[in-house]
Protein backbone atom coordinates (compact mmCIF):
# COMPACT_ATOMS: atom_id res chain seq x y z
CA UNK A 1 0.00 0.00 0.00
CA UNK A 2 0.96 3.66 -0.17
CA UNK A 3 1.57 3.72 3.58
CA UNK A 4 3.82 0.68 3.41
CA UNK A 5 5.91 2.17 0.63
CA UNK A 6 6.19 5.47 2.52
CA UNK A 7 7.32 3.66 5.68
CA UNK A 8 9.87 1.62 3.71
CA UNK A 9 11.40 4.82 2.30
CA UNK A 10 11.35 6.47 5.73
CA UNK A 11 13.03 3.42 7.26
CA UNK A 12 15.79 3.52 4.69
CA UNK A 13 16.43 7.21 5.34
CA UNK A 14 16.18 6.59 9.08
CA UNK A 15 18.99 4.05 8.97
CA UNK A 16 21.21 6.49 7.13
CA UNK A 17 20.45 9.19 9.69
CA UNK A 18 20.60 6.77 12.64
CA UNK A 19 16.98 7.45 13.57
CA UNK A 20 15.46 4.64 15.60
CA UNK A 21 11.82 5.78 15.84
CA UNK A 22 9.33 6.52 13.11
CA UNK A 23 6.20 8.58 13.74
CA UNK A 24 3.41 9.56 11.38
CA UNK A 25 0.67 12.16 11.31
CA UNK A 26 -2.51 11.99 9.30
CA UNK A 27 -6.15 12.93 8.96
CA UNK A 28 -8.85 10.32 8.62
CA UNK A 29 -11.22 7.85 10.21
CA UNK A 30 -9.77 4.62 11.59
CA UNK A 31 -12.12 1.67 11.93
CA UNK A 32 -13.34 1.12 15.47
CA UNK A 33 -12.92 4.75 16.53
CA UNK A 34 -15.87 6.62 17.99
CA UNK A 35 -17.37 9.60 16.16
CA UNK A 36 -19.20 12.74 17.31
CA UNK A 37 -22.27 12.78 15.05
CA UNK A 38 -23.46 16.30 15.96
CA UNK A 39 -20.32 18.01 14.69
CA UNK A 40 -18.62 15.58 12.30
CA UNK A 41 -19.92 14.96 8.82
CA UNK A 42 -19.01 11.49 7.57
CA UNK A 43 -18.98 11.12 3.81
CA UNK A 44 -20.40 7.60 4.01
CA UNK A 45 -22.74 5.92 6.45
CA UNK A 46 -21.50 3.78 9.33
CA UNK A 47 -17.78 3.06 9.10
CA UNK A 48 -17.66 2.45 5.36
CA UNK A 49 -15.08 5.22 4.89
CA UNK A 50 -12.92 4.06 7.81
CA UNK A 51 -9.56 2.41 7.25
CA UNK A 52 -8.27 -0.53 9.35
CA UNK A 53 -5.45 -0.01 11.83
CA UNK A 54 -3.39 -2.45 9.76
CA UNK A 55 -2.77 0.21 7.11
CA UNK A 56 -0.27 1.75 9.55
CA UNK A 57 2.71 -0.66 9.56
CA UNK A 58 4.11 -1.76 12.91
CA UNK A 59 7.37 -0.02 12.02
CA UNK A 60 5.59 3.20 12.99
CA UNK A 61 6.11 3.75 16.70
CA UNK A 62 3.39 6.38 16.94
CA UNK A 63 0.58 7.60 14.66
CA UNK A 64 -1.03 10.96 15.53
CA UNK A 65 -4.34 11.45 13.77
CA UNK A 66 -6.86 14.22 13.32
CA UNK A 67 -10.49 14.32 12.06
CA UNK A 68 -12.39 12.69 14.94
CA UNK A 69 -13.26 15.05 17.79
CA UNK A 70 -13.23 12.57 20.68
CA UNK A 71 -9.80 11.91 22.24
CA UNK A 72 -9.12 8.17 21.97
CA UNK A 73 -6.38 5.62 21.42
CA UNK A 74 -6.30 2.49 19.26
CA UNK A 75 -3.95 -0.43 18.76
CA UNK A 76 -2.71 -0.29 22.34
CA UNK A 77 -2.06 3.46 22.19
CA UNK A 78 0.19 3.32 19.12
CA UNK A 79 -2.51 5.16 17.14
CA UNK A 80 -4.07 8.14 18.87
CA UNK A 81 -6.55 10.92 18.28
CA UNK A 82 -5.80 13.90 20.53
CA UNK A 83 -9.35 15.08 19.81
CA UNK A 84 -10.66 18.56 19.16
CA UNK A 85 -9.13 21.03 21.63
CA UNK A 86 -12.47 22.86 21.97
CA UNK A 87 -16.10 21.63 22.04
CA UNK A 88 -17.75 22.08 18.66
CA UNK A 89 -21.24 20.92 19.69
CA UNK A 90 -23.19 20.57 22.93
CA UNK A 91 -22.87 16.80 22.68
CA UNK A 92 -19.11 17.32 23.14
CA UNK A 93 -19.48 19.18 26.44
CA UNK A 94 -18.24 16.13 28.38
CA UNK A 95 -15.33 15.33 26.07
CA UNK A 96 -11.82 15.53 27.60
CA UNK A 97 -10.59 18.44 25.48
CA UNK A 98 -6.84 18.30 25.38
CA UNK A 99 -3.63 18.25 23.42
CA UNK A 100 -1.28 15.26 23.51
CA UNK A 101 2.48 15.64 23.90
CA UNK A 102 4.45 12.69 22.53
CA UNK A 103 8.06 12.21 23.64
CA UNK A 104 10.82 9.74 22.85
CA UNK A 105 11.76 7.77 25.93
CA UNK A 106 13.71 4.53 26.40
CA UNK A 107 13.47 3.55 22.77
CA UNK A 108 9.74 4.15 22.61
CA UNK A 109 7.11 6.88 22.76
CA UNK A 110 5.44 8.22 25.88
CA UNK A 111 2.36 10.44 25.72
CA UNK A 112 1.04 13.10 28.05
CA UNK A 113 -2.46 14.54 27.77
CA UNK A 114 -2.70 18.22 28.68
CA UNK A 115 -6.21 19.53 29.26
CA UNK A 116 -7.19 22.70 27.40
CA UNK A 117 -8.95 25.33 29.54
CA UNK A 118 -12.54 25.95 28.51
CA UNK A 119 -13.53 29.58 28.27
CA UNK A 120 -17.18 28.91 27.50
CA UNK A 121 -19.35 26.83 29.81
CA UNK A 122 -21.89 24.60 28.08
CA UNK A 123 -25.14 23.57 29.77
CA UNK A 124 -27.87 21.42 28.25
CA UNK A 125 -31.27 21.49 29.96
CA UNK A 126 -33.26 18.31 29.45
CA UNK A 127 -35.47 15.87 31.33
CA UNK A 128 -34.16 12.90 33.28
CA UNK A 129 -32.77 10.27 30.95
CA UNK A 130 -32.03 12.81 28.24
CA UNK A 131 -35.63 13.37 27.18
CA UNK A 132 -37.29 16.64 26.26
CA UNK A 133 -38.75 19.06 28.80
CA UNK A 134 -42.31 20.32 28.64
CA UNK A 135 -42.32 23.98 27.63
CA UNK A 136 -43.36 25.26 31.08
CA UNK A 137 -40.70 23.13 32.77
CA UNK A 138 -38.09 24.50 30.37
CA UNK A 139 -39.09 28.07 31.24
CA UNK A 140 -38.82 27.35 34.96
CA UNK A 141 -35.46 25.62 34.57
CA UNK A 142 -34.03 28.56 32.61
CA UNK A 143 -35.20 31.09 35.16
CA UNK A 144 -33.71 29.00 37.97
CA UNK A 145 -30.43 28.64 36.07
CA UNK A 146 -30.09 32.39 35.69
CA UNK A 147 -31.00 32.95 39.34
CA UNK A 148 -28.30 30.53 40.46
CA UNK A 149 -25.79 32.24 38.18
CA UNK A 150 -26.22 35.63 39.81
CA UNK A 151 -25.43 34.13 43.21
CA UNK A 152 -21.90 33.30 42.01
CA UNK A 153 -19.60 36.21 42.80
CA UNK A 154 -17.12 35.54 40.02
CA UNK A 155 -18.16 34.01 36.71
CA UNK A 156 -15.33 33.09 34.34
CA UNK A 157 -16.10 33.26 30.64
CA UNK A 158 -19.42 32.98 28.87
CA UNK A 159 -22.17 30.51 29.69
CA UNK A 160 -23.99 29.01 26.72
CA UNK A 161 -27.24 27.09 27.16
CA UNK A 162 -29.08 24.56 25.03
CA UNK A 163 -32.68 23.57 25.84
CA UNK A 164 -34.43 20.38 24.76
CA UNK A 165 -38.18 21.14 24.60
CA UNK A 166 -41.24 19.07 23.74
CA UNK A 167 -44.24 20.81 22.19
CA UNK A 168 -47.72 19.38 21.80
CA UNK A 169 -48.97 22.41 19.88
CA UNK A 170 -47.34 25.14 17.79
CA UNK A 171 -45.78 27.90 19.88
CA UNK A 172 -44.52 30.63 17.59
CA UNK A 173 -42.94 32.78 20.33
CA UNK A 174 -41.09 29.93 22.06
CA UNK A 175 -37.60 31.34 21.46
CA UNK A 176 -38.58 34.72 22.91
CA UNK A 177 -40.31 33.11 25.91
CA UNK A 178 -37.20 31.12 26.74
CA UNK A 179 -34.95 34.17 26.42
CA UNK A 180 -37.31 36.18 28.64
CA UNK A 181 -37.19 33.44 31.28
CA UNK A 182 -33.41 33.79 31.42
CA UNK A 183 -33.69 37.57 31.70
CA UNK A 184 -36.18 37.31 34.59
CA UNK A 185 -33.81 35.21 36.64
CA UNK A 186 -30.69 37.31 35.99
CA UNK A 187 -29.80 40.37 38.02
CA UNK A 188 -27.96 42.11 35.17
CA UNK A 189 -26.58 41.46 31.71
CA UNK A 190 -23.16 40.45 33.02
CA UNK A 191 -24.69 37.42 34.77
CA UNK A 192 -26.99 36.42 31.93
CA UNK A 193 -26.39 32.97 30.39
CA UNK A 194 -26.73 32.97 26.63
CA UNK A 195 -29.41 30.83 25.01
CA UNK A 196 -27.71 29.60 21.84
CA UNK A 197 -29.68 26.49 20.88
CA UNK A 198 -33.24 25.25 21.22
CA UNK A 199 -33.90 21.64 20.23
CA UNK A 200 -37.62 21.08 19.72
CA UNK A 201 -39.59 17.83 19.58
CA UNK A 202 -43.15 18.02 18.30
CA UNK A 203 -45.70 15.33 19.08
CA UNK A 204 -49.24 15.18 17.77
CA UNK A 205 -52.06 13.49 19.68
CA UNK A 206 -52.27 10.88 16.94
CA UNK A 207 -50.01 9.68 14.20
CA UNK A 208 -50.60 11.59 11.00
CA UNK A 209 -49.57 10.00 7.72
CA UNK A 210 -47.50 12.30 5.52
CA UNK A 211 -49.35 13.83 2.62
CA UNK A 212 -47.73 13.40 -0.80
CA UNK A 213 -46.55 16.60 -2.45
CA UNK A 214 -48.94 15.98 -5.34
CA UNK A 215 -51.87 15.93 -2.91
CA UNK A 216 -50.73 19.19 -1.31
CA UNK A 217 -50.63 20.80 -4.74
CA UNK A 218 -54.36 20.10 -5.16
CA UNK A 219 -55.31 21.71 -1.85
CA UNK A 220 -56.10 25.34 -1.18
CA UNK A 221 -53.55 27.16 1.04
CA UNK A 222 -55.99 27.15 3.98
CA UNK A 223 -56.38 23.38 3.70
CA UNK A 224 -52.61 22.81 3.63
CA UNK A 225 -52.22 24.97 6.73
CA UNK A 226 -55.02 23.07 8.50
CA UNK A 227 -53.37 19.72 7.77
CA UNK A 228 -49.95 20.80 8.98
CA UNK A 229 -51.40 22.47 12.09
CA UNK A 230 -53.61 19.47 12.83
CA UNK A 231 -50.57 17.17 12.86
CA UNK A 232 -49.38 18.90 16.03
CA UNK A 233 -52.53 20.19 17.72
CA UNK A 234 -56.24 19.53 18.10
CA UNK A 235 -56.86 23.25 18.50
CA UNK A 236 -58.25 25.13 15.47
CA UNK A 237 -55.91 27.23 13.40
CA UNK A 238 -55.82 30.77 14.86
CA UNK A 239 -57.68 33.24 12.67
CA UNK A 240 -54.77 35.76 12.51
CA UNK A 241 -52.52 33.04 11.12
CA UNK A 242 -55.07 32.04 8.50
CA UNK A 243 -55.56 35.68 7.53
CA UNK A 244 -51.81 36.25 7.24
CA UNK A 245 -51.49 33.19 5.00
CA UNK A 246 -54.25 34.39 2.71
CA UNK A 247 -52.67 37.84 2.41
CA UNK A 248 -49.24 36.36 1.67
CA UNK A 249 -50.71 33.96 -0.88
CA UNK A 250 -52.61 36.74 -2.64
CA UNK A 251 -49.53 38.96 -2.75
CA UNK A 252 -47.44 36.12 -4.19
CA UNK A 253 -50.12 35.40 -6.79
CA UNK A 254 -50.26 39.03 -7.88
CA UNK A 255 -46.47 39.28 -8.12
CA UNK A 256 -46.38 36.12 -10.22
CA UNK A 257 -49.05 37.48 -12.59
CA UNK A 258 -47.09 40.72 -12.97
CA UNK A 259 -43.92 38.77 -13.81
CA UNK A 260 -45.77 36.73 -16.45
CA UNK A 261 -47.32 39.87 -17.95
CA UNK A 262 -43.86 41.31 -18.52
CA UNK A 263 -42.66 38.28 -20.48
CA UNK A 264 -42.58 38.59 -24.30
CA UNK A 265 -45.32 36.75 -26.15
CA UNK A 266 -44.31 33.26 -27.24
CA UNK A 267 -44.56 31.93 -30.76
CA UNK A 268 -46.25 28.56 -31.40
CA UNK A 269 -43.04 26.52 -31.07
CA UNK A 270 -41.94 28.41 -27.96
CA UNK A 271 -45.39 28.04 -26.44
CA UNK A 272 -45.30 24.28 -26.93
CA UNK A 273 -41.83 24.11 -25.37
CA UNK A 274 -42.88 26.29 -22.42
CA UNK A 275 -45.97 24.15 -21.82
CA UNK A 276 -43.88 20.97 -21.75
Amino acid sequence: TLYERAVERATERGRALEVSLLCAVGHGHVRGARISPDSERPLLGGQEAAVPTEVFPQALSYVALGHLHLAQALDGGRIRYAGAPLPLAFSERCHPHQIVIAREAAGGITTEAVRVPRFVRLTRLEADGGGALAAEDALARLEGLARAEKEVEEVDGEHWVQVHVRLTAPRAALQRELADALARGACDATHLPRLVSVEVERFGDAAVAPTPASAHAELAPDAVLARVWGAASREPVPEPLTRALREAWEQARQEREEELAELPELGPAEAMEEAS
